[in-house]
């Protein structure tokens, strides 16, 4: 039972929430994307799906390295996940193996689906990495 509940453990990853794309202090007005701020206090953790996109780079090619948006349906958890957060490389593979293209085809990047959960109060986002989610329509 220990042994099972190490292993789950071990297929999540929480990130930070609202973390901007530019970290280098270059462009300091620079602010996440706010879809309209709809956080409320929740009672409990809600199993809820993300949405994890690349941006494309030339030839449609995910871009290796670069930040991933990652947010909600209702965009109520947002943020970027950089090359430095646990589980970049993992959640980044996964997409360019197994994700999508958006409206824009292969020119616009690829995403993928994950199960989540959000800690609002924290201000985290845990990430189930153990398998994709089927393609949603948002």
């Amino acid at each position: 039972e220990k042994a099972e509940a190490i292993a789950e453990a071990a297929n999540w990853v929480h990130l930070w929430l609202d973390v901007p794309a530019d970290r280098s202090g270059e462009k300091p007005y620079q602010a996440l994307i706010n879809f309209n701020d709809k956080r409320k206090a929740k009672k409990g953790l809600k199993a809820e799906v993300a949405k994890i996109q690349i941006a494309a780079g030339p030839g449609g090619n995910p871009l290796p390295d670069s930040p991933m948006l990652l947010y909600t349906q209702d965009r109520s958890a947002k943020t970027f996940i950089h090359p430095d957060a646990d589980g970049y490389a993992k959640i980044h593979d996964m997409i360019a193996s197994s994700g999508t293209t958006g409206a824009l085809g292969v020119g616009g990047g690829s995403k993928a689906y994950f199960h989540c959960r959000v800690h609002s109060a924290q201000g985290v986002i845990g990430i189930e990495t153990s398998s994709l989610v089927p393609s949603q329509t948002w």
